[in-house]
């Protein structure tokens, strides 16, 4: 019979040190060292396909779908999510919406009514940001993802023709 030798660190793999549980050297059966192998190299993959998975975020992300990311200060940011891990979400091709007001004299119900929403990308600002943002997994309140038939896409997609 044939004998490999194996470092053990599990306590009774070894018939012949029963009683301890340290690192040992002990004569193992090739089956036996097969097995073993095998689940150590089993362990390895899903492991790796574990944290893969756990850094790439959710597997229905995807760069080309925009989503709605509305975050507890009543702000929301549309965009293409790159990666969402447990503390953040990375949003690229960034929009978000900005109220211009028009000042009257009338009553505050009349004033709400003559608010008027614009779509603005991120880097058209004055200090001229990326067009991309990292925010913070505690700040969002919840994420929706938009149909490519509705206001905010077809918003965005004739600005995209704009430029």
């Amino acid at each position: 019979m044939i004998f490999q030798y194996v470092a053990v660190l599990y306590m009774g793999l070894c018939p012949m040190q029963r009683n301890t549980i340290l690192i040992i050297f002990c004569p193992m059966p090739r089956k036996r060292l097969i097995y073993i192998v095998i689940l150590i190299v089993l362990v390895l993959f899903a492991s790796f396909i574990f944290y893969r998975t756990r850094l790439s975020g959710p597997a229905s992300t995807k760069s080309n779908v925009f989503s709605a990311v509305f975050l507890l200060n009543d702000q929301v940011y549309f965009g293409q999510i790159t990666k969402e891990t447990d503390n953040e979400i990375v949003l690229r091709n960034v929009y978000y919406l900005k109220a211009n007001a028009t000042v009257d004299t009338q009553s505050s119900e009349e004033n709400a009514a003559n608010v008027k929403l614009s779509l603005v990308k991120l880097g058209d600002e004055l200090h001229n940001p990326e067009d991309w943002m990292i925010i913070n997994r505690d700040h969002v309140l919840f994420i929706e993802r938009l149909r490519p038939q509705g206001t905010i896409m077809d918003a965005i997609r004739k600005y995209q023709k704009e430029e």
